[in-house]
């Protein structure tokens, strides 16, 4: 349909159009209502007939607005109009990608700034079951600030989509040698959409690897005369590597690409979550000079990851005990499940699954696995079967020491139609318990880098430093990180958990009165704002967000949002979640936000001590100092003062001259200034928004400070 300059369709006044595909038309248009421009994408006379083409349409819809993603076009609403079936969404200044594609490939820190967020786009898309299916060029914007857009999910279906129907196959074949059509979207087509087989999410990531392979080099991994020929090749040519075709790219970006573009499903890399992970660390190590601690080993210009840090995890092939298709099938999975979910922790350099794969059937001591992997710390596991018991042991071990860092043994009953909740129960508990920023493997890399001054760590480093500081929460530790970050982030400004930790840092200037500098509040919402426009999906971003922008201005309902948001992006990562949740409890929603820290402690047993706090104040806030009182004592944190504020409180309560009397001895030796009741007073009403609650927490306070006869005023 042409619709014409001034025209009105609805309540809208259509401006220009923009665009055109096989479906309809792209308008700029003006909603006076709103007083904004928009973009109307204008479904066709004749497929406004066809009911496939309007179930696509409305497909499209509802499959983009049930993502909400800042690298995904928002769909505003689906309209009809004088018989018109049209959408509207927000408008995009800027140009496709098909535009800006320059000979040779993109300089590579722009190459970054696009491949990034596209595959964050598609993170997003497939975490909400959502494959895209028609990835290319000309459906992904560039606006005139840089910002990445995905857009076009016409073809998108959620789950797993199926088969391209009768015919689709030799349609495709016929429309393609048309003259033209050739330049569409069959050049960016996996092999199983050719084929005519089923589709999962990974048929997008074969895409991506094209189109990566196209923004890096220039040209396209795969060419043929005419469109049959072009097929011919997708479905059984392996391209020339992406450095042979450009030599200066990055040898790991080069193996990135062409893990993308395998052939089979199962050889192909898994999940946007691995291609994301090694994306963000090729550009941190090329963005960022080799630590002065640990110079580079040859006088190559290339980055090497290995410059920023030998921390890198490898979940070898786990080995099945027992013969039987389920339970090899178990021991498959696990291992495939287990790499994919320590993938969504940024800060872990995971090897993929076709490099583990490599030493399936082998018995490689650890050394030698490390060498052939390239990882310092290996997870191994094993399946064993008797009756309808199953036995999954799983260890991890740091090859450069030998040092055996985390065990566990599960045991489980395992009848085959329950065979898929077993692999994820197993695999949450791994996961949570080693991958975690507060788990065993981020402990052992952050207490590897405690003896090194801060000023010859990279962020990257840094971060992993932070991570093993929370679990003990030191003031000395504090000064010297933030001092650490703050230097660091002038050299790699591009960090976003960097700058999430560095605003959690300055979080603890307020919260608990380390190292109090001026402008606390302004550099805390700087530093988090910076967090997550750098990386939109950076979770202790979002956390920060939520403390800074929500709690600490007392906006419950902003609150809940952000702490659902940090939820849903990883809820494996407990630490942040376990934050959101005591944030959310103490601004007075007590049930959900202990629910949310009780299920961030469910797969971690050994979670820090400071996921009890909540827990204690929900019980107190109840009167169940009793509960409050063994939940406190559970903190165990001998070097943070607040710990033993709590205890006190709920001492006081129950009438308890001892643990009172424990716990002020305490606090004279880490925290004395909680001994004086005004600053004590201060620290909770920090913490708690109910001036109620306020007066019952320091109720207790006061009465533990009677019970042991001190006094009760400054």
């Amino acid at each position: 349909m042409t619709l014409a300059p001034g025209a009105q369709l609805g309540s809208y006044e259509i401006v220009e159009a923009i665009g055109a595909g096989g479906m309809g038309e792209v308008f700029r248009a003006r909603d006076p209502r709103l007083g904004r421009e928009i973009a109307i994408k204008v479904l066709s006379q004749a497929h406004s007939k066809d009911p496939e083409a309007l179930a696509r349409f409305t497909r499209e819809a509802k499959a983009v607005a049930a993502l909400n993603h800042p690298h995904i076009v928002t769909i505003f609403s689906t309209e009809e109009a004088d018989g018109v079936r049209f959408m509207t969404m927000e408008l995009i200044s800027g140009q496709p990608l098909n535009r800006m594609i320059p000979a040779g490939g993109f300089a590579l820190p722009q190459f970054f700034d696009i491949a990034i967020p596209l595959t964050e786009a598609l993170r997003a898309a497939h975490r909400k079951n959502i494959t895209h299916r028609d990835l290319k060029p000309a459906n992904i914007m560039v606006s005139d600030d840089g910002l990445v857009k995905v857009l076009d999910f016409g073809l998108a279906r959620p789950g797993a989509a199926g088969p391209r129907g009768p015919g689709r196959v030799h349609d495709t074949v016929e429309q393609i040698t048309r003259a033209g059509v050739i330049l569409g979207t069959v050049p960016y087509m996996s092999p199983e959409q050719l084929e005519n087989r089923v589709l999962d999410h990974r048929t997008d990531l074969f895409s991506l690897g094209v189109l990566l392979y196209e923004m890096s080099t220039g040209i396209r991994p795969f060419q043929g005369s005419g469109g049959v020929a072009l097929m011919a090749s997708i479905v059984r040519d392996r391209p020339r590597a992406a450095q042979d075709v450009r030599p200066e790219l990055p040898t790991d970006l080069s193996k990135i690409i062409a893990r993308c573009l395998e052939k089979k499903l199962n050889d192909r890399i898994q999940t946007a979550d691995e291609v994301l992970v090694e994306l963000n660390a090729l550009r941190r190590a090329y963005e960022s000079p080799p630590s002065p601690s640990r110079p580079a080993s040859t006088p190559s210009a290339e980055p090497s990851l290995s410059q920023a840090s030998d921390l890198r995890i490898a979940v070898l092939p786990f080995v099945c005990r027992t013969a039987g298709s389920d339970a090899d099938g178990l021991a498959e999975g696990l291992t495939q499940d287990i790499i994919a979910g320590f993938a969504q922790f940024p800060y872990l350099r995971v090897v993929s699954r076709p490099d583990a794969m490599k030493l399936k059937g082998q018995t490689p001591d650890p050394a030698a696995a490390s060498l052939v992997l390239g990882a310092r710390y290996l997870v191994e596991g094993h399946v064993r079967t008797a009756g309808s018991s199953v036995r999954i042991g799983v260890h991890l071990l740091d090859s450069e020491t030998g040092a055996h860092l985390w065990a566990e043994t599960y045991d489980r009953e395992f009848p085959g139609a329950d065979v898929f909740a077993l692999q994820d129960d197993i695999k949450r508990r791994v996961v949570a318990t080693v991958g975690d920023q507060s788990g065993v493997l981020a402990r052992s890399m952050g207490l590897t880098l405690k003896d090194l001054p801060c000023e010859e760590l990279c962020v990257a480093e840094l971060v992993l430093r932070f991570f093993a500081h929370q679990a003990h929460n030191r003031e000395d530790e504090h000064a010297l990180l933030r001092t650490g970050f703050e230097r660091a982030l002038a050299r790699e400004p591009r960090e976003a958990n960097g700058w999430a930790s560095l605003a959690d840092l300055y979080h603890q200037e307020y919260s608990v009165g380390f190292n109090p500098l001026k402008d606390i509040t302004l550099r805390h919402g700087r530093a988090a704002e910076r967090s997550v426009e750098i990386d939109p999906a950076c979770q202790n971003g979002w956390k920060e967000m939520a403390a800074h922008h929500y709690f600490f201005e007392r906006d419950l309902s902003g609150l809940r949002l952000a702490a659902e948001r940090v939820v849903s992006l990883n809820p494996l990562n407990t630490s942040p979640v376990a934050l959101v949740g005591s944030l959310l409890a103490s601004a007075g929603d007590w049930e959900r936000g202990t629910q949310i820290v009780r299920e961030a402690m469910e797969p971690n047993p050994h979670h820090p001590g400071w996921y009890h706090f909540p827990v204690s104040n929900y019980h107190y806030v109840r009167g169940e100092y009793d509960k409050s009182l063994l939940a406190a004592k559970r903190i165990n944190m001998p070097g943070f003062a607040p710990s033993f504020l709590q205890i006190a409180m709920a001492a006081g309560q129950l009438g308890l001259r001892d643990d009172a009397t424990a716990a002020f001895q305490s606090l004279e030796r880490v925290g004395p200034e909680f001994l004086i009741p005004d600053r004590a007073r201060d620290y909770i009403s920090r913490w708690a928004w109910d001036p109620a609650a306020v007066d019952h927490f320091f109720d207790g306070f006061v009465k533990a400070q009677v019970l042991v006869g001190r006094k009760t005023s400054p």
